[in-house]
């Protein structure tokens, strides 16, 4: 993984260790990334729970609601 953010592609990846001087073959790289994508899969999510009252969910989506018999559409 290189730089400050985790790269799981292997395409990816490859791109940025041939800037930094990688003369290895794209397949090595695929094999050896297999059990790191694996891995960063199993984190992607990360639940958390918070006391009721300290955090709200927004849909943010168009919706239509008429007001006095005009149709009006939220954004």
């Amino acid at each position: 993984m290189v730089g400050e953010d985790p790269v799981s592609n292997s395409e990816v990846l490859y791109d940025e260790v041939r800037e930094l001087g990688y003369r290895g073959g794209r397949s090595i790289l695929k094999e050896f990334m297999h059990p790191v994508r694996a891995l960063a899969k199993e984190k992607a999510t990360v639940r958390f729970e918070t006391p009721p009252g300290r955090q709200a969910q927004v849909d943010w989506a168009p919706s239509r609601s008429m007001v006095a018999n005009e149709s009006r559409v939220s954004r």
